[in-house]
């Protein structure tokens, strides 16, 4: 790759897949953590899915007629609640290894990413325990994850956040991200396509950073955004060309 060609990096906002408490309303009862559902057998497909559909992107991307072209390399992070690891996972599993795409270094567990801890949702704290726990079932269940991965924020959210807090989060966390990339990725080298598995408040979030302004976006089970950043030209600022698109999903 020319030194001069233009380093863009595209990441993708993905919503966690269906929750099992939306299709069991009595699952809350079963369990000692109400506020840290898995997906239900539906959201597992959808993940699964998502994940095929980047893998077909990257292939359709592939020109074989371009010599010494790179495959597209995903790195994914995840919220730690439950529903997002799984759907990482699923994601993960979709896209596989081939000669157009691959995961690099497992699913990277990141509290940055996490849920809006608003009152809206929760009553209390939740604990930090939820990211140990995450990380546990994820290894009894063989599940890649990056374990020297440096978390941007080492606890979850303080209860109450306010929407400006939450927005704030994943504003600071996106400029991290692309500094961080911009420093580990040799000039010489196609930056990764970075997979961001969060929740519906986090992608509006996601997409307000973007635009500098607030959105009024429906997001869905697994929707997909994808924002663009080109590293040569920051003052551009990012390109957003899909926002909670779900026709991967029919």
């Amino acid at each position: 790759m020319p030194v001069s060609q233009s380093r863009k990096l595209t990441v993708w906002f993905i919503r966690h897949g269906e929750r099992l408490d939306f299709v069991n309303s009595n699952w809350v009862y079963t369990t000692t953590t109400p506020y840290d559902p898995p997906l239900s057998d539906l959201g597992e497909k959808e993940a699964l899915k998502t994940g095929r559909y980047l893998r077909d992107l990257a292939q359709e991307s592939f020109d074989t007629f371009v010599k010494g072209q790179n495959k597209t390399r995903y790195v994914i992070y995840s919220s730690p609640f439950l529903r997002c690891a799984q759907t990482a996972e699923g994601i993960l599993q979709g896209i596989g290894s081939s000669r157009y795409s691959e995961t690099v270094g497992g699913i990277r567990l990141e509290p940055a990413l996490s849920e809006w801890i608003s009152e809206e949702y929760f009553t209390e704290q939740i604990p930090d325990s939820l990211i140990s726990s995450c990380k546990e079932t994820c290894i009894t269940n063989n599940v890649p994850l990056n374990l020297t991965h440096k978390p941007y924020l080492n606890h979850l959210p303080e209860f109450p956040e306010s929407y400006d807090q939450l927005t704030q989060r994943f504003n600071n966390f996106l400029e991290r991200l692309v500094q961080q990339l911009e420093q580990e990725t040799p000039i010489t080298e196609r930056l990764p396509t970075v997979v961001l598995v969060t929740h519906g408040a986090g992608v509006s979030s996601l997409l307000d950073a973007c635009f500098k302004e607030r959105t009024l976006v429906e997001v869905h089970y697994c929707s997909l955004s994808r924002a663009h950043f080109d590293l040569n030209k920051k003052e551009a600022g990012w390109f957003v060309d899909k926002q909670a698109t779900t026709i991967h999903l029919r």
